[in-house]
């Protein structure tokens, strides 16, 4: 019959001696707690078939200690268990409850011995660390199923996912590990490399590639259809000849001085000398070493380049749709002729001509050391001037007709229509003009049409509206040019006489009309004001100032205006209002002499 003792404190006698309880089979002791400082569970077996509980600060076991034997049993050790000799836990045993718990086991222990048995090591809940102290991959550590763990705890890291990596030269005898049916292997990375060979082997369409940089093709030939030329070999320094979608061919090599010449059909052929020559032309050259050729047939089209030497076409002509670029013009000579499109001409001593254009016509030039830019007529009627410039559409067009001494020559004509007829007539003699500038010295300019007129500068046409200049323009005035010299005494009666006034412009010549290559007028209209300018001028009217000249003995022509001008073709006056200051001056004095006579009185 099972017994049972409840104590709720058993204290230790006041001697050195030990407290001894001996309790039978069958016995359940319930106790609070048991304090045992020096003795010893020798052989102990608790809860043998009964479950049992301990609660000690320390339990000591210096012989072989069984907890549990059976799946119902359950053993919970909340303090510090020592054990020195063999342990076998066999049944449901939780060792340790919190992290001041210390579990310390010096000799063999197994855990769940006995089939059925779970076994929990520390709390259930929170962070729990088990550490096998000692794990030197070789002989100590951990195992499982009696088979020592050889791997470390950074090598079972970067297997559960590990993402730190090291810079690793790969060879033929590394290993990865792969999953094999389910079992997880090791295979050499040759392995991988034979099997990848093998596998691509078998692929059955690459659709992307990327760049091969290095490697060797060891397939068929690959068809033109895909890129190849469709054979392995060709003949080294052939042509190469494309046959449609069959494979490329190559010609022979070319013997010294063949062409391949095509004929629009069939495939081109080599040939060489007359059969050449033929081909291309130039049949009847029969030396392709000469530098210069008599005749060569029709030249109807492309370029003439530089090298030619001379070409002198007679009374031919040569028409040429490409480009005629010579780069410096220091040899060869083109001689008379109709020249269409773009030309280069060499006339005279040193005179460069380049014409573009409409049918520039050249006459046979005797000047020298002019220079012509431009299209249309641009100097076109240029036979006996020399040393004149002309640049621009149909600048200049008349220069040089005249052969008197001298005439046409010296003239420097820069803009569209600039100085179109200076020196238009046979009979023009116009030299060292200056026309900077759209229609400049034109009919339609302040100066008016320039063509006997010599030593003049005319900047722009009559729509130029200010002249800007960083300092005042300066008048030769030296005494020892001058002869003649008489005194002038006009003063202020003709300041009394003359009449300022504001305007605003409204010039006939806008309500012109011209011919753009004659320059000839096509149609003339009264202003309407149409065209007139904003802008507000203060000045005097040129015909009301003449009269006043004449009225005092001048400006009975062109040669004695003092402060009033026409221009070259008598269509217009103008004011040199700088020539005022010397009646101005006179004025004053007059005033002057009257002030003292006052201040006198």
């Amino acid at each position: 019959m099972a017994r049972t003792l409840e104590l709720d404190t058993i204290t230790e006698p006041s001697n050195s001696g030990t407290a001894n309880i001996t309790l039978s089979s069958n016995t359940t002791t319930t106790m609070p707690l048991v304090d045992i400082n020096g003795g010893a569970i020798d052989g102990a077996t608790l809860g043998a078939a009964v479950p049992s509980s301990v609660a000690a600060t320390t339990l000591t076991a210096s012989g072989n200690a069984t907890f549990g034997d059976s799946a119902t049993d359950a053993t919970t050790v909340t303090g510090t268990l020592t054990v020195t000799r063999a342990a076998a836990l066999n049944d449901n045993v939780t060792i340790g409850t919190s992290s001041l718990d210390v579990i310390t086991v010096a000799g063999t222990t197994t855990i769940n011995a006995v089939s059925g048995c779970n076994t929990v090591v520390g709390a259930t809940s929170g962070n729990q660390t088990i550490d096998i102290a000692s794990h030197d991959l070789v002989d100590g550590g951990l195992k499982l199923a009696g088979t020592l763990v050889t791997a470390s705890a950074a090598e079972l890291n970067v297997m559960d996912g590990g993402t730190s990596a090291t810079g690793t030269t790969l060879a033929d005898a590394d290993r990865i590990v792969v999953n094999d049916a389910g079992t997880m292997k090791q295979v050499a990375l040759s392995d991988l490399e034979t099997f990848m060979e093998s596998a691509l082997d078998t692929t059955a369409n690459i659709t992307s590639l990327g760049t091969i940089a290095t490697g060797t093709w060891a397939a068929t030939d690959v068809a033109v259809a895909h890129g190849g030329t469709g054979v392995s070999t060709l003949t080294d320094g052939g042509v190469l000849l494309g046959s449609g979608s069959g494979a490329i061919t190559a010609m022979a090599v070319l013997p010294d001085g063949y062409m391949i010449v095509g004929d629009g059909s069939g495939d081109p052929v080599a040939e060489s000398g007359s059969t050449l020559r033929t081909s291309i032309g130039l049949g009847n050259v029969t030396n392709a070493s000469d530098a210069a050729q008599t005749s060569c047939g029709a030249l109807n089209s492309g370029s003439i380049t530089s090298g030619f030497g001379t070409i002198n076409n007679g009374s031919s002509t040569i028409t040429t749709t490409g480009a005629v670029a010579v780069g410096t013009f220091t040899s060869g000579t083109i001689n008379s002729g109709t020249f269409s499109g773009s030309t280069v001409k060499d006339h005279g001593s040193n005179f460069i001509a380049l014409q573009s254009g409409n049918s520039a016509t050249a006459y046979s030039w005797s000047g020298s050391e002019n220079t012509a830019v431009g299209g249309g007529y641009t100097g076109r009627y240029n036979r006996y001037g020399s040393q004149n410039v002309m640049v621009g559409h149909n600048a200049g067009q008349g220069i040089g007709w005249s052969n008197y001494s001298g005439g046409g020559s010296k003239n420097t004509v820069v803009g569209y229509q600039a100085g179109y007829n200076i020196s238009s007539t046979q009979a023009a003699t116009g030299y060292n003009n200056m026309c900077l500038g759209y229609y400049s010295g034109y009919s339609s300019s302040p100066s008016g049409s320039i063509t006997t007129g010599s030593n003049i500068i005319c900047l722009g046409d009559n729509s130029i509206g200010a002249l800007y200049c960083a300092d005042t323009s300066i008048s030769s005035s030296d005494g020892r040019d001058k002869t003649d010299v008489e005194d002038f005494t006009a003063g202020l009666d003709w300041i009394e006489a003359m009449r300022p006034i504001t305007y605003h412009w409204d010039k006939r010549s806008w309500y012109t009309e011209y011919d753009e290559e004659t320059g000839e007028i096509t149609s003339e209209n009264t202003p309407d004001g149409t065209h007139k300018k904003d802008k507000k001028h203060i000045g005097f009217i040129a015909q009301e100032v003449l009269a006043i000249e004449q009225a005092n003995g001048f400006a009975s022509d062109k040669n004695n205006m003092l402060t009033v001008n026409m221009n070259e073709d008598d269509t217009a006056y103008g004011m040199k209002y700088e020539r005022l200051v010397p009646v101005l001056v006179n004025a004053i004095k007059e005033l002057s002499a009257k002030v003292k006579v006052l201040e006198a009185a």
